[in-house]
């Protein structure tokens, strides 16, 4: 019989994969619909969003850096313009890993604001020695706690078991996974849930939200579940420090 998990009160919520920065990527469209997504966020008991748009090696590290900064800057001129009180935004990036080999040295400064973590999105081919190689790398030269992008999305799209292990081998890895809320929807999703839990994993929740339209943030209709398994989840205290 499984272990019935109790809720535990949970004070911070934090977002930590969405697409909420004004005109950097396939994301918010204007800074009205960054605010928008945002107060969305906010309505739903968010405290914390980590803003990560897509690295995919479209230009260099630094210009990337530049181009997130002044995105991030519209977007609180704005929100002071209209009086808009938002959630607090931590600066981040979702790295495509196939980008590891080009930017070597230059992965740390794609890392969550003011952590030594970063977020990782895995290619959809088939996962080889080299991409767990790359990950490694990344954990050990490095000392970065790698988090692993929605992790959801590989587990219900490639359902066969070699797959699945690798999946749960990040587990043994101590790498971060974290689960997009929509997932949570679906028995599929909760399944995968209860499994990283059963075997210690460390998991954190994001939105993937890239828009007010089709990918709006959905977050807080999910957030009984995501309390219910936070006292398996380290007690919630997983990157406290954001």
């Amino acid at each position: 019989m499984e272990k019935v998990i109790k809720p535990v009160r949970v004070k911070k919520m934090i977002d930590f994969h969405s697409h909420v920065l004004p005109e950097i990527d396939d994301g918010a469209g204007s800074v009205e619909e960054s605010v928008q997504m945002l107060l969305s966020l906010k309505e739903q008991g968010i405290t914390t969003v980590v803003a990560t748009p897509h690295y995919k090696g479209q230009c260099s590290v630094d210009e990337f850096l530049n181009r997130r900064r002044q995105s991030y800057d519209c977007l609180c001129a704005f929100a002071e313009e209209i009086g808009a009180v938002l959630p607090k935004v931590v600066l981040g990036a979702e790295v495509a890993l196939e980008t590891y080999a080009l930017i070597g040295d230059s992965i740390k400064d794609l890392c969550i604001e003011g952590m030594d973590c970063i977020l990782i999105e895995m290619p959809f081919l088939l996962w080889n020695g080299y991409l767990f190689d790359a990950l490694d790398d990344i954990s050990q030269k490095y000392g970065l706690q790698v988090i692993i992008a929605h992790i959801d999305r590989y587990f219900s799209l490639f359902g066969d078991k070699r797959r699945n292990n690798d999946i749960f081998s990040m587990v043994d890895k101590n790498y971060a996974l974290q689960l997009n809320t929509s997932a949570l929807s679906s028995w599929q999703g909760k399944r995968l849930l209860r499994k990283l839990v059963s075997l210690g994993g460390r998991v954190v929740f994001g939105s993937d939200c890239h828009n007010m339209e089709d990918r709006k943030p959905v977050y807080g209709k999910y957030k009984k579940v995501i309390s219910r398994y936070l006292s398996a989840l380290d007690k919630g205290r997983v990157f406290e420090n954001i």
